[in-house]
C-alpha cells in the first residue's frame, strides 16, 4: 500500500469516527427536548431516566480528545483545531470535511440551545421552590441541653454560641 493510499485510509477512518460522534450529538437532541418537557411537567422519575440516557450517550464520546490526537499522529499532522488539520488534506477530502464541520457546528448549536434551556428551566424551578420554602413558617425547633445534659430548652434560635458571664 502506498503512502497516499495509507493516508487516504486513515482520513476515511477519521471521517467515519467523526461521523459517529456527530450521530451521538444528533441522538442527544430529542433526549434534551424530552428533558425540557419533563422539567415543565415536574416529572422527576422520567427526568431521572432521561438524564441517565444522556450520560450514556455522552460517555460514548469520553475518549474524543485521545482519539483525535491518535488520528492526527497517524496522519503526521500537528494542528490545534480540526479546521487546521483538514487544511493539509487532499482537496476532495478537504471539501468533505468542511461540509461535515459546518453540519457539526449547527448540531452543536442546537445541543447547546437545548442544554441552556434545560438549565434555565431547572434554575427557575429551584428558585420557585426556594421561595416557597422560605415563605413557610419555621416549624422546626432546635433542642439544646445544658452543661449537665439535664435541662432541655426549646427555642427557635440555637443558643449554642451564647456565653454566660
Amino acid at each position: 500500500m502506498s503512502s497516499a493510499q495509507a493516508a487516504k485510509t486513515i482520513i476515511d477512518e477519521f471521517y467515519d469516527y467523526l461521523s459517529d460522534v456527530k450521530q451521538i450529538y444528533i441522538d442527544i437532541i430529542p433526549v434534551l427536548r424530552e428533558e425540557i418537557d419533563q422539567i415543565t411537567r415536574d416529572d422527576v422519575s422520567a427526568l431521572d431516566d432521561t438524564i441517565k440516557l444522556q450520560q450514556a450517550l455522552v460517555l460514548r464520546t469520553r475518549n474524543f480528545d485521545d482519539n483525535i490526537a491518535g488520528y492526527m499522529k497517524r496522519l503526521g499532522v500537528s494542528a490545534s483545531t480540526l479546521t487546521e488539520t483538514v487544511q493539509g488534506f487532499p482537496e476532495d477530502d478537504r471539501f468533505r470535511f468542511y461540509d461535515f464541520l459546518g453540519e457539526f457546528d449547527r448540531i452543536v448549536e442546537q445541543v447547546d440551545f437545548y442544554r441552556d434551556k434545560c438549565r434555565e428551566l431547572l434554575q427557575s424551578k429551584l428558585y420557585t421552590l426556594d421561595k416557597q420554602l422560605s415563605g413557610m413558617p419555621n416549624k422546626w425547633e432546635s433542642t439544646t441541653y445544658d452543661e449537665k445534659a439535664g435541662e432541655i430548652t426549646k427555642s427557635l434560635h440555637s443558643k449554642m454560641f451564647e456565653k454566660k458571664i
